[in-house]
């Protein structure tokens, strides 16, 4: 299992020194190369993305806010995309939310929103663990 992930939050300066030297000093964190848009982390197994993200948000104090809108697991098995508009979305807070649950779930790599796209999602996933009905399911859910 490759254990590095990159992430990019809403208001989170990622090129802070303090938020750099505070992930650092936890004993799970090895490495981190960061600017002020995102973050890459390599991290040992006994942490997981999920746990980053609450350090990182306990860190800058909006650990009840959701604001991830983009992770890369860094994972070799990535052989499946899967794109959709979100019509239906009621708000940004429910996509954010979701993006963050997306993180938990095995067989998906990497998620992100079209930028050019009104609310449009990307998910890069592994065709071995996921398939689209399954990703149609979870859409379904937000």
């Amino acid at each position: 299992m490759n254990n590095k992930i990159t992430l990019k939050m809403n208001d989170c300066c990622f090129d802070n020194k303090e938020l750099q030297r505070y992930l650092l000093s936890l004993k799970e964190i090895k490495k981190i190369n960061s600017n002020s848009e995102k973050i890459t982390i390599e991290y040992t197994k006994n942490i997981s993305p999920q746990m980053i993200i609450n350090k990182i948000k306990k860190f800058t104090k909006t650990s009840n806010i959701p604001s991830l809108y983009y992770f890369n697991k860094h994972l070799e098995e990535d052989n499946g995309k899967y794109e959709r508009y979100l019509n239906d979305l009621c708000c940004e807070y429910c996509l954010y939310s979701f993006i963050e649950n997306l993180l938990s779930i095995n067989g998906i790599n990497k998620v992100y929103i079209n930028n050019e796209e009104t609310f449009k999602i990307v998910i890069n996933y592994n065709k071995n663990i996921m398939n689209e009905t399954e990703l149609e399911k979870l859409i379904m859910g937000i």
